[in-house]
């Protein structure tokens, strides 16, 4: 069995961890704040020896995003209202340590979890039971295993529920990324509106198109739609746009 890890929410856990906050012995009143590397580092080995454990596996790949990303070419707009929002101190030193000690996978113009799913249908490369490890909801939109560590729950997603996942993002849109969806659908109404009879993607292009949103559909689906492994050209790191 193969766990694959998209890690970089747990940067982010380990950069809080490699704080330390010392006070001056001279002068109680004076605090310094400083990073210890191993604190971060040792935050990362006890999250995957407890991936371990639980899975009885020793295999694991850790997967993080490529700096240039196809969807910030696709749609500029995409993710730019995080573009001053700055990275911890310590995020690059430790993302850069990963692979110093870790089998880290990274792909062109991908993002980590673009990545991870391309991996999950390679199975000429990865030939075994694999399973996806992320705290990310949108690894419910195409069919895996899938293990979320936050909420400690696992999940054997069919095609008809990772469709239905999709849908609901495609039609809500995700403002953390800054992309809208149809105005006024947030979770209660999308829901309703898949819930109240089967959907096709062909209801839901006409749904956007009865709502003055033609052209969101298609940049939805596309921003939503983490890349499969036959959109994704391996020489040029080229993606196929649906």
């Amino acid at each position: 069995m193969l766990l694959i890890v998209d890690i970089e929410s747990y940067i982010y856990r380990a950069c809080v961890a490699t704080k330390v906050l010392r006070q001056d012995p001279k002068d109680r009143f004076i605090y310094t704040e400083s990073y210890d590397l191993r604190k971060g580092m040792d935050f990362i080995a006890n999250f995957i020896e407890d991936l371990k454990a639980r899975f009885l596996t020793n295999d694991v790949i850790l997967v993080v995003g490529d700096k240039n990303n196809w969807r910030k070419q696709y749609y500029p707009d995409y993710k730019a209202n995080r573009k001053d929002k700055e990275k911890p101190p310590m995020y690059d030193i430790i993302k850069a340590e990963l692979y110093n000690n870790y089998e880290v996978v990274s792909l062109p113009n991908l993002e980590a979890d673009d990545t991870c799913r391309i991996m999950y249908e390679d199975n000429q490369n990865y030939a075994t039971r694999k399973i996806l490890v992320s705290i990310d909801k949108d690894f419910k939109s195409f069919p895996c295993e899938l293990y979320d560590p936050l909420h400690d729950k696992q999940y054997n997603l069919n095609p008809v529920e990772a469709d239905y996942n999709l849908m609901k993002q495609v039609i809500m849109g995700d403002k953390t990324d800054n992309y809208n969806g149809i105005e006024g659908y947030g979770e209660v109404k999308a829901t309703k509106f898949l819930d109240d009879e089967p959907r096709t993607w062909g209801d839901i292009e006409q749904f956007f198109k009865e709502q003055g949103q033609a052209k969101d559909f298609k940049i939805n689906l596309n921003l939503a739609s983490m890349v499969s492994i036959d959109r994704y050209n391996f020489n040029t790191g080229e993606v196929k746009v649906l």
